[in-house]
């Protein structure tokens, strides 16, 4: 199978309990307009899902790494929308590594306890509140 219809989601770590989220843009066709969000997009056609969790990351923050880890894969069915399979995948950066805005919003950083009151997918909710 392909991947058409099917994203990363890539959940950053910087430190114990600090998490990267990106305020989605508000757009008409944008699946969860102004919801917190994690790093991640389409599946190039000729990409594997890790290699596109590491091309989003630079894409959207600049921030380069080697490797993720798979976390688990998901079905995403959103309002009107066509459903989208997720993989997840997990990785950890410095403190000191400096985040740029290149989608979306802006980037913060927030704990565990902060996201259960954050406007955010559930099933990315779901995902970081699962991790150790």
């Amino acid at each position: 199978m392909g991947y058409h219809c099917q994203s990363v989601a890539l959940v950053v770590q910087k430190s114990l309990n600090q998490y990267l989220l990106k305020l989605r843009e508000e757009k008409e066709k944008l699946r969860y307009s102004l919801k917190w969000g994690t790093v991640g997009g389409e599946i190039k056609k000729i990409e594997k899902p890790e290699v596109s969790a590491i091309r989003e990351l630079k894409e959207e923050t600049g921030i380069k790494i080697n490797k993720c880890e798979f976390i688990s894969r998901k079905y995403d069915i959103y309002k009107n929308s066509r459903p989208l399979i997720v993989h997840f995948f997990y990785c950890r950066i410095p403190s000191k590594k400096i985040v740029r805005c290149f989608e979306g919003q802006k980037f913060q950083y927030f704990s565990k306890k902060q996201i259960l009151y954050l406007k955010i997918p559930k099933i990315v909710r779901e995902v970081i509140l699962g991790l150790l």
